[in-house]
């Protein structure tokens, strides 16, 4: 099970196979929704995997 975690202007999404499944104001908040989805739909044989992807802070010539 791979999950992806996206940080999109304030916003963090919590998305899986490129399907969205949640939004969160906060990291940690959106970290602890896919511990809490590992544990509950994870497979202990199978690997899981997480990815972070950051939003890059505009430059100062693009505000």
């Amino acid at each position: 099970m791979r999950f992806e975690l996206q940080q999109v202007g304030a916003e963090w999404i919590v998305a899986r196979s490129g399907v969205e499944l949640a939004r969160f104001e906060s990291q940690q908040l959106a970290l602890e929704d896919v511990a809490a989805r590992l544990e509950a739909e994870g497979d202990p044989e199978a690997p899981n995997g997480l990815s972070l992807n950051f939003a890059r802070p505009a430059a100062a010539d693009e505000t």
